[in-house]
């Protein structure tokens, strides 16, 4: 009888045991359903959150080709506009020398004017004084001329 009292309360616990394995497992396969429901869930976003970077970043790529497409041409301009520059210096320095050399011809031919200047002041002061000598011994002969007729009248 002791035996078989223990198998009944054995028994009674390993029924109560199962019911609550099945209770533990039932609410295991809800999480896992659950989970595997979030896991679905989360794939789905994944998958558009991917097709959303995929875009954006399709849209980054158009940009930076744009981008450089854009530098190169600046690129191409400014190397155009830099040989324009130095050909335009160029010209601008071989006028600047021409300038500069009119400059000197020109400074020499004031220089030369001047010092004709000077010949000519100091040749005209020399002729203003033959001019005042001549005036005084003409001045001389017309008074001798004078006292000559002076003396043949009397």
């Amino acid at each position: 009888d002791g035996l078989q009292a223990d198998n009944i309360q054995l028994k009674q616990e390993l029924t109560a045991s199962s019911a609550g394995v099945e209770q533990h497992t039932a609410e295991l396969q809800k999480r896992i359903d659950g989970l595997q429901a979030d896991n679905i869930q989360l794939k789905q976003e994944l998958t558009a959150s991917s097709a959303g970077v995929e875009q954006h970043t399709a849209e980054l790529q158009k940009r930076i080709d744009g981008l450089q497409a854009d530098n190169i041409q600046l690129k191409q301009e400014l190397t155009a506009s830099s040989a324009g520059v130095e050909q335009h210096t160029a010209e601008l320095q071989k006028r600047i020398d021409g300038l500069q050399a009119d400059n000197v011809d020109f400074q020499e031919r004031i220089d030369g004017l001047r010092a004709d200047k000077a010949a000519l002041t100091t040749s005209t002061t020399a002729l203003q004084t033959q001019i005042d000598e001549l005036t005084v011994d003409n001045k001389k002969l017309d008074l001798e001329i004078d006292e000559l007729e002076c003396s043949k009248a009397r």
